[in-house]
């Protein structure tokens, strides 16, 4: 994050044992993480949002029923109006509860589990993509003509 943020200048060995990272809280903070600290000390940045299981539930809502898709952000009574029309209970439920009862609706409509099917090993696998899908003379001669093409071009 250092490149896209403005972190203080570094110090000595000995002020940098006590790390400082409040500068990149802000930034954290506006793209929905949170700070955690783990039993050996290290600073985690949790995104609750890009999680399996927080990916899991909304794409549910969307398989399920594309008209759940802004679920997030809809108020109290609209989301009370779209449980009702699914007949999920809404007495005295607030707008989080009524969140949860729509995902757990989803993932029922989806064959249980709420997203099971969609991660079967409950998690994201990281999958290799290549970096260009070119031959490896065309890489080789967009190479070699950069450097020319710099000399001559980029006065």
């Amino acid at each position: 994050l250092a490149p896209f943020l403005d972190p203080p200048p570094a110090g000595t060995f000995a002020e940098s044992y006590n790390v400082d990272e409040s500068w990149v809280l802000p930034a954290v903070t506006e793209l929905g993480g949170r700070p955690e600290v783990s039993g050996e000390g290290t600073i985690v940045y949790v995104f609750d949002e890009l999680t399996v299981s927080g990916l899991a539930s909304e794409a549910s809502l969307v398989l399920a029923d594309p008209a759940l898709a802004a679920v997030r952000t809809l108020d109290a009574a609209e989301l009370a109006r779209l449980a009702q029309e699914r007949a999920i209970p809404t007495q005295g439920a607030d707008a989080g509860a009524l969140r949860d009862a729509l995902r757990s609706w989803a993932g029922e409509q989806l064959g249980g589990g709420g997203g099971g099917s969609l991660f079967p090993g409950g998690y994201l696998e990281e999958r290799t993509a290549p970096f260009s899908n070119a031959e490896g003379g065309q890489l080789f001669a967009a190479g070699g003509g950069g450097p020319p093409h710099l000399f001559f071009f980029g006065h």
